[in-house]
């Protein structure tokens, strides 16, 4: 038996080997054949081989798709990486640095698997061409190309999200697109001048090349055969499963979105775990919406906009009324130009509304005088004033950090009568006021200029198709209809966000860097690609309110605190042994702290100067100031959760002299000021209309008079990252609860918050209603007040986006 098996074996191997060898000789045979007869083609083939099934249904593609799946994850996750030991500090925990890498891995496999559902479609659409048409290499050259630009687009927004978060501390949104409508030929100059360009294009030019080649190479050397129809289904189907998935980044009821980017009380991990790209989609969107001015159906708009004015406030106001309608005289006795009210009438002063680039206060934070301590540092009083302006002019000499310059003075006199007001006499009256606790609106100069100067939530507003229109209810519009001239003044070019054209059709005079160049010989000196130096701001300032006829609202906007820092020599840098480690440790590795520093120190000092010659004037005594940042100063690296409040806070500073507090108060609207007054930009405005305008109606998104006594409905803060009040900061679905009480040592301090109700204690408060306070903030527990914080800024933010579209289409 087993010899018969042995020898049916053998039988079918001569079988195999005679097909063989006939199969080799008629090949020989064809192709001598072909060889003799070369123009006959009857001795070749008639007709193209049958279909090769094996090479129709192979999957060597999907090694491709793994593959440029790996190299993708690799690019975002170096760059991660990067951007972690740049950026996040080192107080961030492992447990936060896991999860930026968990969920930066499933961002990034939700944009890397839907470009390669684009691969999988171009391949399912050239394979059988490629057969059945006689194209060989045409799904080969194809995907090779689609790698190249996939290559290039990763390596791309991975370069530029290191580089965007370098310089506005966040992940790609809206602002990006400032770019196009900004000054474009200003901004990618400086690009050019200060980022390595050649060699980030060459590095991003090298990795596309390598995804092209990985493909090329894959396509061209590895077959996959699979003979049947049913393996070759089944394995594409459980591949377009694997993609889609992936393509959602969640087994849940939703994709993975913006919203879940949330996941860490540090702005920096919540920042950096976004996939670029998936970012820049989202930043296109809204982009987009906020393009979009038309009320699709304006009854249901109407029932939404007044059931939200009804559940958080109204946004239609109206400033007090006074008791008389007599109004201010020209009094010719002082000066032509200085208006003084008569007895019980409001006054009407000159105001004036600085907005200062990137005068943020963590950067402030850095000064001797707030770094070390701040009450025992700042306690001056009237008679050492003078020793305090002689110490002013020596501060470069000394080896403290000094980041005010001429500022210094006012804003010690903001601290003057904080423990002499029992002995305050005529002489010491106080006439500097300034807030800590207090928020921009939002994290970019154009955001924040439109928001505070005109209620703006988009930057689109001069840029976009609504720019040779008049916004209808603007702040600057309010104080035209009640008797003043509004003039905008700025040392930047008249083409960013194109606003000179943009003002001008809102009929305002403009004053921009173009206009000061002229006027001002030596403006030129320092010029760079955004403009001038602040101080022919300042000049400009005083020109226009000695020769002003009537009363002038004037509103700034300062840019030398901005790249490229170009300023006055002495200001150049600051002395290098001021400059500690630990202020050092708070920049990004790549900044150049003296010369950002040296810019910030400048524009202070500049502004110090002008309010040091405002208050010698006589114009002075009926102009008041008011003075805060658009933003916090770009190159400094996140604060942490303790002192988040530092990474959104700007002080407000007021100057009011006597002669308009006195007209105030016989007015009946006396002065009430509390230092920790928790606000932001939406108050400046509001302070403005209820101190100074008689029975005028105004819009505003919860604003409250600073100076004015206190409302619980409106005393909050808000900026687009947080929300704030009385009772802490709510950032990313957590509370974190003021620290310290009224009593506390330093800058640092003031805005220092816990997560911990138990650990709010006032610092050996010295008053019983300090107490008081604080018991009732521990009645709530965190989670409650986050809840509502949440709720609220929710409302708040939908709530502004429904009253720019009511006056938009008012105003059509």
């Amino acid at each position: 038996m087993h010899q018969q098996k042995q020898q049916h074996q053998q039988n079918k191997q001569n079988q195999s080997n005679n097909l063989t060898n006939n199969t080799t000789s008629n090949d020989t045979n064809i192709t001598a054949n072909v060889a003799q007869n070369p123009q006959n083609p009857s001795t070749t083939l008639s007709a193209p081989p049958p279909p090769n099934r094996k090479y129709l249904f192979s999957l060597d593609y999907v090694l491709s798709i793994f593959a440029l799946y790996l190299i993708s994850l690799a690019v975002f996750g170096i760059s991660r990486l990067c951007m972690q030991l740049s950026f996040v500090s080192a107080e961030v925990g492992l447990s936060d640095k896991l999860n930026l890498y968990k969920y930066g891995f499933l961002y990034d496999t939700r944009v890397i698997c839907i470009a390669l559902f684009v691969y999988l479609a171009l391949v399912y659409a050239l394979k059988p061409f490629k057969h059945l048409c006689q194209k060989p290499h045409i799904l080969l050259r194809a995907s090779s190309v689609y790698a190249f630009v996939l290559g290039f687009v990763c390596a791309s927004f991975a370069i530029v999200n290191f580089y965007y978060y370098e310089m506005y501390k966040t992940k790609i949104d809206i602002f990006i697109f400032g770019l196009k409508d900004d000054n474009t030929k200003e901004i990618l100059g400086i690009i050019f001048r200060d980022y390595p360009v050649g060699v980030l294009a060459l590095c991003i030019l090298l990795i596309a090349i390598f995804y092209a080649f990985v493909n090329s190479r894959i396509l061209r050397k590895i077959n996959i055969p699979l003979v049947r129809f049913r393996t070759f289904a089944v394995a594409n189907l459980a591949l377009i499963c694997v993609l889609f998935i992936g393509a959602r980044g969640s087994f849940g009821s939703f994709p993975l979105g913006e919203k879940d980017s949330a996941i860490s009380t540090f702005a920096s991990i919540n920042a950096l775990n976004p996939n670029p790209i998936l970012a820049f989609a989202w930043a296109f969107s809204q982009y987009r919406a906020d393009s979009d001015y038309f009320i699709a159906d304006r009854e249901v708009f109407e029932s939404e906009f007044l059931s939200l004015q009804k559940e958080i406030f109204t946004i239609q106001r109206t400033s007090p009324k006074s008791d008389t309608k007599s109004a201010p005289k020209s009094t010719k006795s002082t000066s032509k130009h200085t208006w003084q009210a008569t007895s019980k009438a409001l006054p009407k002063p000159h105001i004036i509304i600085n907005l200062m680039e990137s005068f943020g206060s963590g950067a402030l934070s850095f000064d001797y005088a707030f770094a070390q301590d701040l009450w025992q540092n700042l306690e001056q009083t009237p008679q050492n004033k003078t020793q305090a302006t002689q110490e002013n002019q020596q501060t470069r000499k000394n080896p403290r950090l000094d980041l005010l310059g001429s500022l210094r003075e006012h804003f010690l006199s903001a601290r003057v009568f904080e423990k002499t007001s029992k002995n305050k006499t005529q002489q010491d009256f106080r006439q500097d006021f300034v807030f800590w606790r207090f928020f921009s609106s939002n994290t970019g100069t154009a955001p924040s200029f439109f928001d505070l100067y005109f209620l703006s939530p988009t930057i689109n507003l001069s840029t976009g198709k609504m720019k040779k229109h008049k916004l209808a209810h603007t702040p600057l519009d309010t104080l035209e209809q009640n008797g003043y001239e509004v003039v905008f003044i700025t040392s930047s070019s008249g083409s960013w966000v194109n606003i000179t054209e943009y003002l001008k059709n809102q009929g305002i005079k403009v004053y921009d860097a173009s206009f000061l160049g002229a006027k001002y010989q030596d403006a030129d000196k320092h010029k760079n690609s955004f403009g001038i130096n602040d101080e022919y701001i300042y000049k400009c300032i005083m020109e226009i309110l000695q020769s002003a006829s009537k009363p002038v609202a004037i509103f700034t906007l300062t840019t030398s605190n901005h790249p490229p820092f170009i300023t006055p020599s002495e200001f150049d840098e600051v002395n290098a042994p001021n400059i500690t480690a630990q202020v050092q440790e708070r920049f990004n590795k790549k900044a150049k702290p003296k010369k950002v520093l040296g810019s910030f120190l400048y524009s202070n000092n500049a502004f110090g100067e002008f309010l040091r010659t405002l208050k010698k004037s006589s114009v002075g005594k009926n102009t008041v100031v008011f003075a805060t940042g658009d933003h916090h100063l770009r190159d400094l690296r996140a604060f942490p959760p303790r002192y988040n409040a530092l990474n959104f806070a700007v002080p407000l500073y007021v100057y009011m002299p006597k002669q308009v507090q006195d007209s105030l108060k016989s007015a009946g609207r006396a002065i009430y000021y509390d230092p920790l007054r928790v606000g932001s930009h939406k108050d400046i405005f509001v302070s403005i209309f209820e101190l100074f305008l008689d029975n005028a109606e105004y819009i505003s998104l919860g604003g409250k008079n600073m100076l004015g006594s206190k409302n619980d409905k409106y005393e909050f803060g808000i900026n687009a990252g947080i929300w704030a009040s009385d009772e802490g900061i709510y950032y990313n679905g957590k509370l974190f609860r003021w620290r310290y009480g009224r009593d506390f040592g330093s800058l640092g301090e003031l805005v220092e918050t816990s997560l911990e109700p138990e650990h709010i204690s006032p610092k050996q408060a010295s008053h019983e209603q300090v107490k008081q306070e604080q018991a009732s903030l521990r009645q709530a527990s965190p989670k409650q007040v986050s809840q509502r914080g949440q709720d609220f800024k929710h409302k708040y933010d939908r709530l502004n986006q429904m009253q720019f579209l009511w006056r938009i289409n008012s105003a059509k």
